[in-house]
């Protein structure tokens, strides 16, 4: 007898097999994802959906930083944590044990400012969301809190557009190098490309 999911599918492909029954329905594939203590959860697609979305915005970040790097050679101190993409769970089992942890935010822009009123920043910190329904952890605004009590600037920015217009605020970049029209252009299409 062949190996199946579960008994209850084994018995009714043998039903079908025998002209005694409907197909069964095909299992839907479950995610699982390693938690902080250990235990395994099952991942909704709809948190897969949202870490794909958020990991091509951040991608998309990340490329228009290397373009932007040659004119502001500080940008190349953003830097992102793996929090912001879906692992499998073998590799996010053993990034828990190398230290990763939850509700660190995705992105560090480790460079100290200070602003025209003489407020001094030791850095931005950002967690980027999707463009619609995308919202901060309880873990995230944990960590959000201590940063900004720690003199760091933080942002949840919503899509690839509004990050990079966070990182433009915070760098002091403007004109034609903020407006980023290649990437409005990238942030649409991922728009499009996720929306179904």
């Amino acid at each position: 007898m062949p190996l199946y999911a579960s008994k209850a599918l084994a018995k009714a492909l043998e039903k079908n097999a025998a002209g005694k029954g409907k197909a069964p329905a095909t299992p839907k594939p479950r995610a699982v994802q390693h938690t902080l203590d250990g235990t395994v959860d099952e991942v909704e697609e709809e948190k897969k959906k949202r870490k794909r979305e958020e990991a091509l915005h951040q991608a998309a970040l990340m490329a228009n930083r290397e373009v932007m790097d040659a004119k502001y050679a500080r940008l190349r101190f953003l830097f992102a944590t793996l929090n912001g993409i879906y692992m499998p769970p073998a590799i996010r089992a053993r990034a828990l044990e190398a230290g990763m942890a939850a509700g660190i935010l995705d992105m560090f822009y480790m460079v100290r400012r200070i602003d025209p009123d003489g407020k001094v920043w030791s850095g931005l910190a950002m967690d980027l969301k999707v463009l619609s329904g995308g919202y901060a952890s309880k873990d995230q605004r944990e960590w959000a809190a201590h940063l900004i009590e720690q003199g760091w600037r933080v942002y949840f920015p919503a899509g690839v557009m509004d990050a990079w217009w966070s990182l433009c605020a915070y760098e002091g970049i403007s004109g034609e190098d903020n407006w980023a029209e290649d990437l409005q252009r990238v942030e649409e299409s991922i728009r499009r490309m996720t929306e179904g």
